[in-house]
């Protein structure tokens, strides 16, 4: 029978290798934990060792802290490859914060050039005065990287301050609607008590303005058409004035003269009221799309196309290939964000 490998109390190979990214798979296939220092998802420091006598160890920064060689082993398969410096779990051992950790601005602490009267400040001026400070300190921190996020560690800080400045937002938009609520309970009685009354006075507005309307096209129909009489009698008493003018001018003969008729009078608008406020015809204009492939065409053949014509189209082509669809002249484009 072969003679079981012997362990090396002090071999802390894999997590010195780890440190410089690189895993060594052999050492993991052993279903040995590896002596080093590590941090698990909980952001907990956690060591791993072996004693003299190769006795298996453990130590974390928080929580329980397995002592059972099975308990650690299954620890070390959530940290293995998280490792950390031997200084790094020293500070965190002893209270410090992560690297990547940012600190949240103190309530009622001095604040931004306000000293102790931060105290005093209205909420929206301390959260403000908060959120300043915040933008203050990252903008060091990204200074003192080199103005580029460029590690893991560097991406996890940078993550963290925008999740500062969520939490930040959220407590603003919380102090917003808890002050709004009694403006938007107070206008929403306001609401319920007018809007009946004025949209009924407006429905009968618009009811006997209809009323009017009927009357007033019919009118306007009314006074040219005896416009357009008064014009055509007018044009044949000319005709028979000269038609008679020319027979009798042979014999020097004075022609009769002509009726006189009255002149038409110019259509006006129709209008009514009495009370100051007074009703009339409006003429609107609108411009009806009849032909909507030629009229799309037209505008897409802009170089610069209209605005809205561009965002309904984006829109428009937005649901049709969410819905599966491949519409012509649409391309499906990918685009990764941070959120």
């Amino acid at each position: 029978m072969a003679e079981p490998a012997k362990i090396d109390a002090n071999d802390w190979t894999y997590w010195a290798s780890a440190l410089n990214g690189e895993f060594i798979e052999d050492l993991i296939q052993r279903s040995q934990p590896q002596s080093g220092f590590y941090r698990d998802r909980s952001k907990r420091a956690v060591a791993i060792w072996r004693d003299e006598t190769g006795t298996l160890l453990c130590s974390v920064t928080d929580g329980y802290c397995p002592r059972h060689a099975d308990e650690i082993d299954e620890l070390f398969g959530f940290v293995l490859r998280t490792p950390i410096t031997r200084e790094l779990f020293m500070h965190i051992k002893d209270g410090g914060a992560w690297p990547e950790d940012v600190q949240m601005p103190e309530r009622g602490a001095a604040t931004r050039g306000f000293g102790d009267n931060s105290q005093s400040l209205p909420p929206h001026e301390l959260l403000a005065a908060q959120i300043n400070d915040m933008i203050d300190e990252a903008g060091k921190w990204l200074e003192s990287i080199g103005g580029k996020v460029a590690s893991q560690e560097h991406a996890d800080k940078a993550a963290n301050f925008a999740g500062a400045f969520g939490e930040l937002e959220k407590e603003a938009d919380k102090y917003r609607k808890n002050e709004k609520e009694p403006h938007d309970k107070a206008a929403k009685a306001v609401q319920t008590k007018w809007l009946p009354v004025i949209e009924l006075a407006d429905e009968k507005k618009t009811w006997l303005k209809k009323e009017f309307e009927k009357f007033a096209l019919a009118e306007k129909h009314r006074r040219q058409e005896e416009a357009k009489r008064i014009a055509e009698e007018n044009r044949k008493a000319a005709e028979e004035a000269a038609r008679l003018a020319a027979e009798m001018a042979p014999f020097g003969m004075d022609a009769p003269t002509a009726p006189v008729i009255e002149e038409p009078a110019p259509v006006k608008n129709v209008a009514a009221g009495t009370r100051g406020t007074r009703v009339a015809l409006k003429t609107r204009v609108d411009y009806v799309v009849t032909d909507l492939p030629a009229f799309s065409a037209h505008l897409a053949a802009f170089e610069n196309p209209p605005p809205e014509f561009m965002e309904a189209c984006r829109k428009i082509a937005n649901r049709l290939g969410s819905a599966g669809a491949n519409p012509p002249g649409v391309e499906k484009r990918v685009t990764e964000f941070a959120a």
